[in-house]
């Protein structure tokens, strides 16, 4: 009942904890479920275990094992997506806390208002003072995926990495931009990047005049019906007419 929700349904155990823990949330019986359950979960009989010292001590030291492997695994969750956001997105070695010192001085620049409102909110929680390591990943994870580590399902892990690599990119690319001066009120300005494999990186910042993006509402329309329902196809196209127009710059 201790356990965190995902440690009591997460499959990434191995198969004798798992039917441990199942014997363990279906157990009504106690002695039954420790003299009799328990070893069959484990692959031992009752009878090995009362009658064979060795078996017995090699059956408690394999219950003991199971056990800590499901009371863990919560904490291996949080050193995965630890990993994954420091190590492989950031690319910080530093520890909790030093490495929310650099995360600090890296978006210390960026202009919060000109945010969107997922982007305020992964920023404020990336930046928050919390000097708990647990809570502050956990504060991280829910900004991106809408829900607490704790509750998180085996199929959704892969999601949230991917969420939490897609908006630190964001921050990354405005962080760039956040420096420039910029009249607000009359202009926006747009940093486009494109990487394909036989091209490489295509990359150029715009400025973009305010009036002249309402006037261009009108041809916007009318691309959007050429280009039909084919979403794919149509990224490919204007990914191309963007390529060809960066280049003729």
């Amino acid at each position: 009942r201790d356990l965190p929700e995902y440690a009591k349904k997460s499959n990434r155990l191995k198969p004798k904890a798992l039917a441990l823990r199942k014997v363990i949330a279906c157990a009504k019986d106690p002695e039954k479920a420790f003299f009799e359950d328990f070893p069959i979960a484990l692959g031992y009989s009752s009878h090995e275990v009362q009658e064979n010292p060795k078996q017995a001590e090699n059956f408690i030291k394999l219950l003991q094992s199971s056990i800590k492997e499901m009371q863990t695994c919560f904490d291996a969750l949080l050193d995965r997506f630890e990993q994954y956001v420091i190590k492989e997105v950031f690319g910080y070695k530093s520890n909790f806390p030093e490495y929310k010192i650099d995360i600090k001085n890296r978006y210390e620049f960026l202009k919060i208002h000109m945010l969107q409102p997922s982007q305020k909110t992964i920023l404020n929680r990336l930046l928050s003072p919390l000097d708990d390591r647990k809570n502050w990943l956990n504060s991280i994870a829910q900004s991106c995926i809408g829900k607490p580590l704790t509750s998180l399902n085996d199929n959704e892990e892969a999601i949230l990495f991917e969420k939490a690599n897609e908006l630190i990119l964001e921050l990354d690319n405005l962080t760039e931009i956040s420096g420039i001066e910029l009249n607000e009120d009359i202009e926006d300005i747009i940093s486009l990047q494109i990487t394909s494999l036989n091209k490489g990186l295509t990359k150029q910042t715009f400025r973009i005049s305010k009036e002249k993006n309402i006037k261009e509402e009108q041809i916007i329309e009318k691309i959007k019906s050429i280009l039909g329902k084919d979403k794919k196809s149509s990224i490919m196209i204007l990914t191309n007419l963007l390529r060809e127009h960066i280049n003729d710059e």
